[in-house]
């Protein structure tokens, strides 16, 4: 990964990196990138997944899955459904948030799209706790690995940008017997 603080100024300006560029590898000859930036000209917040019979554009700027097949191009909601897609990329193309992160208080509203998440996860949990009954496609988020693997990948990038070298996955879990 490579990335850091690009000049930012202002009152709310926090102290995250304003542009982080991340190349993935994964086994079976697998790509992906990832790109976040928001204090430049163009801000953007992408993941671009390559495969062998096309691409997938997730795009969390102007909000939207996009799948290419061949000569097929089909548009998705990210967040399930249009208007709340449409609410996301307003607030990203707003002055003051640009896309990058927003900061509020507790007066604050948050927004439709962050809100549907919570609720979702919410509504996940209440009926795990009262049934036991873990959903097949949730299991990964049920029993701790997917919150290891994402430390692990963030773990790894970070270590990236810092001593800026790749850095495997592999090396973080090993060393932390994480997974």
């Amino acid at each position: 990964m490579i990335g850091g603080d690009a000049p930012q100024a202002g009152p709310r300006a926090g102290d995250e990196d304003a542009i982080l560029l991340v190349s993935l590898t994964f086994a079976g000859h697998r790509y992906a990138t990832a790109e976040w930036g928001s204090v430049f000209r163009h801000p953007q917040h992408v993941i671009s997944v390559q495969g062998t019979k096309g691409h997938v554009l997730i795009d969390m700027h102007d909000v939207g899955v996009t799948v290419h097949v061949g000569d097929r191009v089909e548009r998705y909601p990210l967040h399930g459904a249009l208007g709340t897609d449409a609410e996301r990329t307003r607030t990203n193309m707003a002055p003051l948030s640009g896309g990058g992160v927003t900061y509020g208080d507790s007066t604050q509203r948050p927004p439709a799209w962050l809100r549907a998440a919570m609720r979702n996860e919410l509504d996940y949990f209440t009926k795990l706790v009262t049934s036991g009954i873990v959903d097949p496609a949730l299991a990964t988020l049920t029993d701790g690995f997917a919150a290891r693997a994402s430390i692990a990948t963030a773990d790894a990038l970070t270590r990236s940008l810092q001593e800026k070298r790749t850095v495997s996955v592999g090396e973080i879990t090993s060393s932390a017997g994480l997974i």
